[in-house]
C-alpha cells in the first residue's frame, strides 16, 4: 500500500499545480442577466471591480505578495489548465484588496453565466498580461483616466493633462476639470463612419455648450463632438460637421446631476445618442453631407476648435471605436457592467494550489 501511494505521488502530473506558480484561485462569475439582447457578445472587455480581503497584500493581512498587484491574474477557470486570459489591471489598492481589471472575454453569453478563474499569490514582480491585447482592433483609444498621465490602453495616443485633478470616478479614479482645464490628446483622432464615442461624466450644474469630448474645428466646423447643455440645461448633444454642414442629435430631456454614461454612434449619416445605456427621445437636425476629417487636436473637457466652452466637471472612462457602431445591446451591457459591477459579478471561495495537489494525490491512490 505504501508503494502504491508513493507511485501515485510521483506520477502526479505538473498540471495539478496552478499555472506560473500562483498559490490561490477564485471563480469569478458574471450573471448573464447583465448581457442585453438575444445574441452573445464577441471580444467583450469585461470590467471586473471587486474588493476582497484575500487580495490585500500579505503585509495588510491578505495573500497577494506584490504591492502593485502583479501576482493577480485571470485564467479560463481554476483547474490550472489552459492558457491564461488577456487582462488589464487598471488599479489595485493593496490595503483594501480592491481591484479594477478589464478581462477580454472572447464570448460573453446572454443565456448562461460566465465564469473565469482569478489567480493570486505568487512571485511576480512585473505585469503578466498586455493591456492593449484586451481591446479589439476597433478600439482607437481607451483612456481610463486613472492617473494624470492620461495613458491610452490601446497604445495609440497618450494624452497631456492641462490642469485637471484626480477625483473619485465612476470606475476607479477620474479627472476633474475646473477653471479652463482640459486634456489634449495631441492629434485629431479622426474617425470615419461607422464609429462610436463613449464617456462617463459627473454633472454638478447646468451647462451652456460645455464640450465633453471632440475635435470639431472652429474654421470650417469639421469633425465630431459630445457636449452638454444649450442654454443652461443638462441635455446631451452629439454633433458632426463637414465644412459647415452640421448634423446634431440632442436628448429631449435634461440628464440632471450625478454620473451619466454617454455613447454616440454614427453609421453612414445615421446619428444615435445613448444616455445610461439607452437611446432617449431625441431631436435631430439633418446631417448635411456627413462628416469630414478635423485638423484640430482631440480634447477632453473643452472645445478644441475654439479653446473655449470648458466642461468643468469630472470625466471618466473615455473610449473611441472606429470602423464599428457598437450595438445597442453592447452599449447597454457596458452600462450595466460599469455602473453596478457588484450587481452582476461575484467571487467564490478560495481554492489553494496545495489543496488541489493533495486532492489529486488521494484520487490517484
Amino acid at each position: 500500500m505504501k508503494l502504491l501511494f508513493a507511485f501515485g505521488l510521483c506520477a502526479l502530473p505538473a498540471s495539478a499545480s496552478f499555472p506560473n506558480g500562483y498559490s490561490y484561485c477564485k471563480i469569478v462569475t458574471t450573471s448573464h442577466a447583465m448581457v442585453s439582447g438575444i445574441s452573445d457578445l464577441v471580444n467583450y472587455p469585461l470590467t471586473v471591480s471587486l474588493t476582497d480581503p484575500d487580495l490585500k497584500t500579505t503585509g495588510n493581512g491578505g495573500l497577494v505578495n506584490n504591492a502593485s498587484g502583479h501576482d493577480i491574474g485571470f485564467g479560463p477557470d481554476c483547474s490550472g489548465s489552459g492558457a491564461l486570459l488577456k487582462w488589464e489591471l487598471e488599479s489595485y489598492a493593496p490595503a483594501t484588496g480592491s481591484i479594477i481589471a478589464h478581462v477580454l472575454r472572447p464570448t460573453l453569453s446572454h443565456t448562461s453565466d460566465d465564469s473565469i478563474g482569478m489567480y493570486y499569490g505568487g512571485a511576480f514582480t512585473a505585469f503578466q498580461s498586455t493591456a492593449s491585447a484586451v481591446w479589439d482592433t476597433y478600439y482607437k483609444g481607451v483612456w481610463h483616466l486613472e492617473s494624470l498621465a492620461v495613458n491610452d490602453s490601446t497604445g495609440n495616443d497618450n494624452g497631456t493633462n492641462n490642469g485637471g485633478t484626480l477625483t473619485t470616478g465612476k470606475i476607479g479614479s477620474a479627472v476633474a476639470f475646473s477653471g479652463n482645464t482640459y486634456i489634449d490628446l495631441n492629434n485629431p483622432v479622426n474617425l470615419a463612419p461607422p464609429f462610436t464615442l463613449e464617456v462617463w461624466i459627473n454633472i454638478t450644474a447646468p451647462k451652456t455648450f460645455a464640450r465633453v469630448l471632440g475635435n470639431l474645428t472652429s474654421t470650417n466646423y469639421s469633425g465630431y463632438e459630445l457636449y452638454l447643455g444649450v442654454n443652461g440645461d443638462t441635455k446631451a448633444n452629439f454633433q458632426i460637421g463637414n465644412a459647415g454642414n452640421l448634423g446634431l442629435t440632442r436628448s429631449s430631456v435634461d440628464l440632471g446631476t450625478g454620473w451619466h454614461h454617454l455613447a454616440a454612434t454614427l453609421t453612414g449619416t445615421t446619428m444615435t445618442l445613448y444616455v445610461d445605456g439607452v437611446a432617449p427621445t431625441q431631436t435631430q437636425s439633418p446631417t448635411g453631407s456627413g462628416i469630414a476629417n478635423s485638423s484640430a487636436s482631440l480634447n477632453i473637457g473643452r472645445w478644441s476648435g475654439g479653446a473655449s466652452n470648458y466642461f468643468d466637471d469630472p470625466v471618466d472612462e473615455v473610449r473611441l471605436s472606429g470602423g464599428i457602431s457598437r450595438s445597442p445591446d453592447w452599449i447597454l451591457t457596458e452600462y450595466r457592467n460599469q455602473s453596478s459591477p457588484a450587481t452582476y459579478i461575484t467571487a467564490g471561495p478560495r481554492i489553494s494550489s496545495s489543496s488541489r495537489i493533495r486532492h489529486r494525490v488521494i484520487g490517484g491512490m
